[in-house]
């Protein structure tokens, strides 16, 4: 079964909105039991403070010579040996589509480690990606 995640993303340390512009692939540390073909949906902190990516899982377990080529994804602070993720972007949201009062009113914490979302949530974010296909055409 898919489950959906958020995690979170400080611009302070990883300019994930600058990644994106150039990248539709992105390898993630994973600390969580997020399996492939998982919906990750990224949480950037301030100065965004929303959701402004949705992704899939494509490798759940990526080998550490892509994590070498890739040292981005390495946490600077820590000597802990941490599995990663390969994330392909599905979505780049508009901005103030998913912001945090929004998210909060919805179901949503504190934004400080992945985590599994849940109903409230997961409807709230399904509803507007809806709107937002319509919107398209």
């Amino acid at each position: 079964m898919v489950e959906k995640w958020i995690i979170p993303c400080s611009p302070k340390f990883f300019d994930v909105v600058d990644y994106f512009e150039n990248n539709t692939r992105i390898v993630w540390k994973r600390s969580s039991s997020i399996h492939k073909d998982d919906i990750v949906y990224i949480y950037v902190g301030k100065p965004y403070g929303e959701i402004k990516y949705r992704c899939h899982v494509i490798d759940e377990n990526v080998s550490e010579e892509i994590v070498k080529e890739n040292q981005y994804a390495v946490p600077k602070a820590s000597a802990e040996n941490y599995k990663y993720l390969m994330l392909e972007l599905d979505y780049s949201y508009p901005a103030g589509t998913f912001d945090f009062q929004n998210l909060k009113a919805h179901g949503l914490g504190q934004v400080q480690k992945q985590a599994r979302i849940y109903k409230d949530l997961i409807e709230y974010i399904d509803i507007k990606e809806s709107e937002l296909k319509e919107e398209r055409g």
